[in-house]
Formats: structure tokens, C-alpha cells, sequence
């Protein structure tokens, strides 16, 4: 386990760099309205562009209907 703080000179900064998670990395990204979930997808890793724009195109637009608003966040 790394140290949460470190000492340095006055005037300098600190840097180090560690791993901010061990093991294997998981995404997880959901779509949600009043009536339940709408639209999820589970990746091994990090999400890609395709990967959203698929999650989008496959699985969400085709549940949308008029009116619907997307509200979105990271």
C-alpha cells in the first residue's frame, strides 16, 4: 500500500505515480427512466467511442420515443 501523503523541500512538489486500481478494470454504463432501466453494457476495460456510439445506436435509440430526453454524465 502506498503512503496518501508525502514531505518535500519547501518551494518543491511532490510526484509520484502509483496504480489508482488493482486487478482487472471493469466498465459499467446504464441507461434509466421512471419505468426501470433502459439500455446497459458491461466491458472488460475502458470504454471506447465505438463502444459507446454502439451501446447507443444498438441498444438505446431503438427504447427512445418522442419526447424522451438524454441527459448525460460523467
Amino acid at each position: 500500500m502506498s503512503r496518501a501523503l508525502a514531505r518535500a523541500t519547501k518551494g518543491k512538489k511532490v510526484y509520484e505515480l502509483r496504480k489508482s486500481y488493482r486487478g482487472q478494470k471493469m466498465t459499467i454504463i446504464g441507461a434509466i427512466k421512471l419505468s426501470g432501466v433502459v439500455a446497459t453494457q458491461t466491458l472488460e476495460g475502458s470504454m471506447k467511442k465505438e463502444d459507446f456510439l454502439q451501446l447507443i445506436k444498438l441498444d438505446l435509440l431503438p427504447k427512445l420515443k418522442k419526447g424522451d430526453v438524454v441527459v448525460m454524465d460523467n
